[in-house]
């Protein structure tokens, strides 16, 4: 994970889920709390793939897959987490914590784009649910189609 760029920025040689960990015990959040942002981020990640809500944003680009040539034109994580499952897995950071696989962004090959956007029309991305829940940012008002918790993030990003 450090090679991947998911070290604290705040301090050398911690991971950035173990700064989740910190903060959601400051500032009390439950793993409840952080659980139910998660599938709401999730939900409305596999319902924009099925309504091709990311249609325009993704590019497709063949690829070769069991000797055979495809093109990988959807983003692949959703699907490898389900929404029912996400209160049930185990801390991932800490024994007994409240910062899981899902609540934080996968690391996910990607790429990444710079956008140029004005203050208000620019969304942040909750790389771990403790962020916009800790801000109490709604999931309806914050990455619509689902944010880095249900389709990961670049590493490096």
């Amino acid at each position: 994970m450090f090679l991947d760029g998911h070290q604290d920025a705040y301090e050398s040689g911690a991971l950035i889920g173990v700064f989740a960990e910190r903060c959601a015990a400051e500032y009390q959040l439950s793993r409840m709390q952080q659980v139910t942002y998660t599938v709401s981020s999730l939900s409305n990640a596999i319902a924009a793939q099925k309504t091709s809500a990311f249609e325009r944003e993704i590019v497709p680009i063949p690829i070769s897959l069991k000797g055979q040539i495809c093109l990988a034109s959807r983003d692949e994580q959703p699907k490898r987490s389900l929404p029912d499952t996400v209160p049930f897995l185990k801390s991932a950071f800490s024994m007994g914590g409240t910062t899981t696989a899902t609540n934080t962004s996968s690391i996910s090959d990607g790429a990444a784009a710079l956008i140029l956007a004005s203050r208000t029309a620019a969304e942040a991305n909750e790389a771990f649910a403790v962020v916009p829940v800790i801000f109490g940012v709604p999931s309806y008002k914050l990455n619509v189609n689902g944010g880095a918790c249900a389709l990961g993030q670049a590493p490096d990003t």
